[in-house]
């Protein structure tokens, strides 16, 4: 029988597997050892009876699996992910399992001690075993630790005759779970066979319909996934819903390796389990999958920026299909990708609707350009107020600035105009050269100086956005001295304290205000934060990605949610455009509205979802002429358009992006050795 075996080799040349020969045998998923080169490695059998290959194949070494280690729909699953993210099944393989050795994966097998002749010994050591043993058999390394004994003197009395060695399978637990009546939405979000959108109105928690979902599926012997996009919300979710469901396991990145291990051991020994966790646990070896729960689908934390650059919820809607799975994506402010598939007759997915009530008055906008601003930009006297009132009322305050600060756009004060690229449609940078200001296109490289009037209203009041935390931080600590400051950024993060530390002290009255990019959101729920402030929502709004809008709506979406979702809760948000689509929107609650109006614009600058993208990322010394000839070579790729550009954040890295009808075809035809591939990246910045 011929075999078709993925190794645990990272050589890029037989990443989809090679041939080999057996007698044994085996079945896919099974663990294996082949020979390959000078060296015996561990592999996966991903195929059997394939072809006889006209050259003579090496035979396998030993098969170190009789079942399957990995199921045969995460077979399926590796399979279309290279497929459809343009890499290798080994490639895949790395995300689908913890890292090798990959025998850790089998079951746990212990090693027991049985006594065989019950004789008195001359040995003390010896003696002592044989009466441990006499009350029965004993794991030998418990036996090792009571009797204080060596190997030395288990292998002396082995070959004596006087015990032996029986290796056994360590049992699973198995926790039974009490199953309760269904939800009244469970109907609802089981519908057909489509995916379902559960778009999320209301201002109350998803942890109670996840726990009603969870039971309804459990109680038919199938198992339930539920992913949430990043540690921190699957560690509260996990502490949410294993009160209800005593089978519930944690899986995310953050476990270490013999935890992972563990967990995949345990999983593929059970039945009807509950996962929670990040986009890894995605490929848990879960049995009778019946239903895949993603959390805040929208999150951009689900796309992975390494090879494979699979997005989780692309991937769980694949994995859905294959395991005929019910797939439920839920949010409060869908990504436009999947808002699109439950519009129209023909719509592809299914839409759920949970409505809340309106409160509308708990948002506040400040129009920037009204401000004369001193030393203090930009603190509005609006803001001032509020802080001074939250710190005489003993109350807590979340202050947001977007994380896209490193940039700086140009805006008019007076008639709100942007400058935008000619061809790309996106906002224009402002950067600087020997002291002189210009507008660069990072997607074209297109340079032009900036205007002294803006060609709209010919107002000269021309005002370049920006900001930083840090900045921030001191203007509050001037102002306010007396007040606890914590600072919540990527920076603040990587030099003293974990997210989950910072959340705890506000949880605890720890911290007054709270200063930060995206990760102070998660600060929002402690019951004493009843203020929060983005402090410039427009740069977010003006960054240059197509992207740009729809992430700046979610994330003022999550700070009004947040504030709406308390007694006294209230949101400011300060801009330069209080009349933009995302900020109305923030403040009348109407996402759907907002995300109809954002699709027009998409639709007419061919942006996804009504296209599809691809990139091609190249680094190092040459990787300007290595970009500029993958581009040339795609100049003339039907039906998609390709550009050209340097890394905003990364020194020495060029992207080549594709925007089509099929980039992904175009891609399959050239050479890419040196390159990195990114099917349906995220952003264009």
């Amino acid at each position: 029988m011929y075999v078709t075996v993925v190794t645990s080799s990272r050589s890029k040349g037989i990443g989809n597997g090679l041939t080999y020969e057996t007698d044994e045998k085996v079945l896919p998923g099974c663990l294996v050892k082949v020979p390959l080169r000078n060296q015996v490695l561990e592999g996966i059998v991903l195929d059997i009876n394939v072809p006889q290959p006209q050259a003579d194949v090496k035979r396998v070494h030993s098969v170190l699996s009789k079942e399957p280690i990995v199921p045969d729909h995460m077979l399926k699953l590796a399979k279309w992910m290279s497929e459809y993210y343009l890499c290798s099944q080994r490639q895949a393989f790395q995300v689908l399992l913890p890292a090798p050795p990959w025998l850790h994966l089998c079951e746990e097998v212990t090693t027991e001690v049985v006594l065989i002749q019950d004789i008195v010994l001359k040995g003390k050591k010896q003696q002592i075993v044989v009466e441990t043993l006499k009350r029965g058999p004993v794991e030998r390394r418990q036996l090792l630790a009571e009797t204080g004994t060596t190997s030395a003197v288990l292998k002396t009395l082995f070959e004596k005759g006087i015990i032996d060695f029986v290796e056994k399978k360590k049992e699973v637990e198995q926790t039974e779970t009490e199953l309760k009546a269904s939800h009244a939405h469970l109907k609802e979000l089981f519908q057909g066979d489509k995916p379902t959108l559960f778009f999320d109105k209301s201002f109350i928690g998803r942890e109670g319909t996840y726990a009603q979902i969870a039971e309804h599926v459990l109680s038919n012997k199938k198992s339930v996934l539920v992913l949430a996009s990043d540690v921190f919300a699957a560690k509260n979710l996990y502490a949410l819903l294993r009160h209800t469901i005593s089978r519930a396991v944690l899986l995310h990145g953050r476990m270490s390796v013999a935890e992972q291990r563990r967990s995949y051991r345990q999983l593929r020994a059970s039945t009807a389990q509950l996962v929670i966790g990040t986009r890894s646990a995605l490929f848990a070896p879960l049995s009778d999958l019946g239903a895949v729960i993603v959390d805040d689908e929208h999150a951009w934390t689900y796309k992975n920026e390494q090879t494979p650059r699979y997005h989780a919820v692309k991937t769980a809607l694949a994995l859905s299909e294959i395991t005929q799975a019910k797939c439920i994506l839920t949010s409060a402010t869908p990504s436009l990708e999947t808002f699109v598939q439950t519009m129209g007759s023909k719509a592809s997915m299914h839409r759920a609707t949970l409505e809340g009530p309106m409160r509308s008055d708990r948002v506040d906008i400040v129009d920037l350009t009204a401000v004369k601003f001193g030393t203090l930009f930009p603190f509005t006297p609006t803001l001032l107020d509020a802080l001074k009132s939250q710190l005489q009322q003993k109350k807590q305050s979340v202050l947001f600035l977007n994380h896209r600060g490193v940039s700086t756009t140009l805006l008019c004060a007076e008639c709100k105009h942007r400058f935008l690229a000619k061809e790309t449609g996106l906002p224009l940078t402002v950067h600087e050269e020997n002291g002189v200001p210009y507008l660069v296109d990072h997607h074209t490289s297109e340079r032009t100086a900036l205007p002294d009037a803006c060609p709209n209203c010919g107002s000269n009041r021309l005002i370049q956005v920006g900001a930083g935390t840090q900045r921030i931080e001191n203007l509050l600590k001037t102002h306010f001295p007396k007040a606890r400051v914590e600072r919540v950024d990527r920076d603040a993060l990587e030099k003293t304290n974990t997210l989950e530390d910072i959340v705890r002290r506000t949880e605890y009255g720890q911290a007054d205000i709270l200063i930060g990019t995206t990760p102070v959101l998660k600060a929002l729920h402690a019951k004493n934060v009843t203020f929060a402030a983005a402090l410039i929502a427009d740069i977010g709004m003006s960054a240059p990605d197509y992207r740009a809008s729809e992430e700046n709506a979610e994330l003022l979406f999550s700070l009004a949610r947040a504030m709406r979702a308390k007694t006294g809760g209230r949101l400011l948000i300060q801009t330069y455009r209080p009349d933009a689509p995302e900020i109305v929107a923030a403040k009348t609650s109407d996402y759907e509205t907002y995300a109809k109006s954002e699709l027009k614009v998409r639709s007419m600058l061919n942006y996804p979802p009504f296209s599809k993208m691809a990139a091609v990322i190249v680094r190092g010394m040459n990787a300007k002429a290595e970009a500029l000839h993958i581009k040339k070579e795609l100049m003339n790729a039907p039906l998609v358009s390709v550009s050209a550009y340097p890394a905003l954040s990364e020194r020495q890295t060029w992207y080549v992006l594709l925007r089509g009808d099929n980039p992904r075809a175009c891609l399959e035809k050239i050479s890419l050795t040196h390159a990195v591939i990114d099917i349906d990246p995220l952003t264009t910045a």
